[in-house]
């Protein structure tokens, strides 16, 4: 590998002759982490967690209303479908 400095355009020219003694990042491999899942639920306690549960909880409450208006919606739409009105063009 060659570099070259032109200081006339303030460049630095990189000359490779071969990819293969260029050192980039897909040529690591990192392990993944591993999770230790009885050590969590051990630890787990949803006591020491009230912010979490309360964010979930609103979250399923949010969309529990959500899905009743829906319905209702969805109801109102069956009735005008089946009205019997038909367009004529």
């Amino acid at each position: 590998m060659q570099m070259t400095w032109i200081p006339e355009f303030n460049k630095i020219n990189c000359n490779c002759r071969n990819l293969t003694e260029l050192t980039v990042a897909n040529s690591f491999f990192v392990a993944p982490n591993t999770i230790d899942f009885a050590a969590v639920f051990l630890k787990f306690s949803p006591l020491n967690q009230a912010a979490v549960m309360g964010a979930l909880g609103g979250i399923f409450l949010i969309y529990i209303i959500a899905v009743i208006i829906v319905i209702g919606f969805d109801r109102r739409d069956k009735i005008k479908v089946s009205s019997g009105m038909s367009l004529r063009l």
